[in-house]
């Protein structure tokens, strides 16, 4: 069930991941007309996405964390194939992720120091925390930053 937080959470990151890569190498999107129109390349991606998540997490019971990663990995293989001159802003938005979680998740704890405790389900984790933070948060929010710093 989609709660408030999910549509929020997902506002916050892809609003963001869509235009900070633009800021941070000072650079404009530019769209790309070799691979169809933007409404055909936002269905494949969201095809790859989806697809991997649910193979992944119902034939194979892949926690979806990793499930989704490797997804976006996968796309920004694709990606990286076709369009080889976006590998470093992709790399550059998986830096820029890294290091956003961890100043925000860090900023949070300090307010609310038992919200990985509350809220996640850490028993269907690694159980490695880094900086105070799971390292699944790391490995999603690094793969995230990978896709959306150049899909958009």
């Amino acid at each position: 069930v989609l709660g408030i937080e999910d549509i929020l959470f997902s506002a916050i990151v892809f609003g963001i991941g869509g235009g900070i890569m633009n800021v941070i190498l000072n650079t404009q999107s530019i769209e790309v007309k070799e691979f169809g129109n933007k409404r055909s390349r936002y269905l494949i991606a969201a095809c790859v996405l989806l697809g991997s998540l649910i193979i992944l997490t119902n034939i194979f019971g892949l926690n979806s964390i990793y499930a989704s990663s490797l997804g976006f990995i996968f796309l920004a293989s694709i990606i990286w194939y076709e369009r080889p001159d976006l590998t470093k802003p992709s790399l550059v938005g998986m830096i820029f992720w890294l290091l956003f979680i961890a100043l925000f998740y860090n900023i949070v704890l300090i307010f609310w120091p038992t919200l990985f405790k509350e809220w996640w389900f850490l028993e269907n984790l690694s159980g490695v925390i880094f900086l105070q933070i799971p390292l699944e948060e790391f490995i999603w929010f690094g793969t995230f930053g990978l896709v959306i710093s150049i899909v958009y």
